[in-house]
């Protein structure tokens, strides 16, 4: 009876072991190819590239960490971003409420397409507390703003909304 228990355990214990094995040994493979042999970046790459650095550059260095305790951070945000949308040729409309006793701006620019479908990208402005938010969410905003100006001035079929919302982060 002890044996049989013992061989059990034992099989038990191998199995856990044999499963944690398969799920480093899949975990720590790189999947996709090797960039080092990927294709070079065409000119518009490079180009957009260097505008979604620029952006992030200007969210997360120079306004820097953005949310309801660095109230005018977060307002620089939102007129920057603002800023850009008009250097694109749209016309921003801010949703303003107010949280706490001060206004918090929701931004967003459309462009009217000939179905009546919308399409919604948005991204959030705000960042965490303690951090300039370059990845939470500087980046997803340089990405909005790059979609932005791309599709600007061209015929859409349906209507594209551009939406950076604040205060995705506490409170």
């Amino acid at each position: 009876m002890f044996r049989r228990l013992l061989l059990s355990g034992l099989r038990i214990m191998l199995a856990v072991l044999a499963a944690f094995f398969l799920l480093w040994w899949f975990g720590m493979r790189t999947p996709g190819k090797n960039i080092s042999t990927s294709a070079p970046l065409s000119a518009d790459e490079i180009a957009l590239r260097a505008e979604l650095a620029t952006d992030v550059q200007t969210l997360a260095g120079e306004i820097g960490e953005r949310n309801m305790r660095r109230y005018p951070q977060l307002n620089a945000a939102a007129d920057f971003i603002e800023g850009s949308f008009v250097r694109a040729g749209l016309r921003p409309r801010r949703d303003t409420y107010e949280l706490n006793g001060q206004a918090c701006h929701n931004i967003e620019a459309e462009i009217r397409g000939v179905r009546p479908q919308i399409v919604v990208i948005g991204a959030h402005y705000d960042s965490v507390f303690g951090s300039p938010g370059a990845n939470d969410n500087g980046s997803g905003v340089a990405a909005l703003l790059a979609l932005a100006r791309r599709f600007a001035g061209k015929p859409a079929g349906q209507t594209l909304r551009f939406v950076a919302f604040v205060n995705e982060e506490p409170p």
